[in-house]
């Protein structure tokens, strides 16, 4: 954290990777904004089968809804990230304030909305592969994903793409040097709109909650 000044602000991790030339750069800015994310993947990893299959069974047994029971987890999910990306504030703000400047109250809380929407999302889809495939299988593909989409976001801009294609990558919409958001000229690409990319955030939460709740009651645990 000290060693990194790429960007002079207390809460550098909302700003994400920008879109630069510079391959040493863009892997300094990856690293810093997803090993906390990465680690944290290993939290959520079994969050839902492994719950599933020891005491949610016998929840479940006890007349207990299934809709009801993923509900909670889903719930205890976000309520899991919201503690996580707090802790990510103090915690820079701890070290950082004293050396680097603090973004003005509305760019804050933007950066810091869309952020947190953006794991909720991204971690809504760790959970929902879960009922798919093994919780271990599941981190994996989600962290690919996460790295891929960063990637292929720079080449696609490279090559002139549409911007439509970039909503597809929801790691974008956690980065303020894609939404616009961010006050650092020199990085700033802007491929998602702010307000957009937060009513898709949304969309794309309730249906993979949807998706959930389905998936779970065709699934035979006993």
């Amino acid at each position: 954290m000290s060693t990194f000044d790429a960007v002079n602000s207390v809460f550098p991790f909302l700003y994400g990777v920008p879109i630069v030339h510079s391959y040493q750069l863009e892997t300094k800015f990856l690293l810093y904004w997803y090993l906390p994310i990465a680690a944290f993947s290993f939290y959520f990893t079994g969050y839902i089968k492994n719950a599933l299959m020891t005491y949610g069974k016998a929840v479940i047994i006890r007349n207990y809804s299934k809709s009801k029971w993923i509900l909670k987890r889903f719930i205890g999910m976000i309520y899991a990230l919201c503690l996580f990306v707090l802790f990510q504030i103090s915690i820079f703000y701890l070290f950082l304030s004293g050396k680097h400047s603090l973004p003005d109250g509305e760019e804050t809380v933007k950066l810091i909305s869309i952020y947190y929407l953006t794991l909720v999302v991204i971690f809504s889809i760790q959970l929902l592969l879960e009922l798919y495939v093994s919780p271990q299988i599941s981190q994996l593909i989600i962290n690919i994903y996460i790295v891929l989409s960063v990637l292929l976001t720079k080449q696609l801009y490279l090559t002139g793409s549409s911007e439509t294609i970039y909503y597809f990558f929801i790691t974008n919409y956690g980065m303020g040097f894609k939404t616009g958001i961010s006050s650092i000229p020199q990085y700033q690409t802007i491929i998602i709109d702010y307000w957009v990319g937060i009513f898709v955030l949304l969309i794309f939460g309730l249906i993979i909650l949807s998706f959930s709740m389905r998936r779970l009651k065709n699934i035979d645990i006993f």
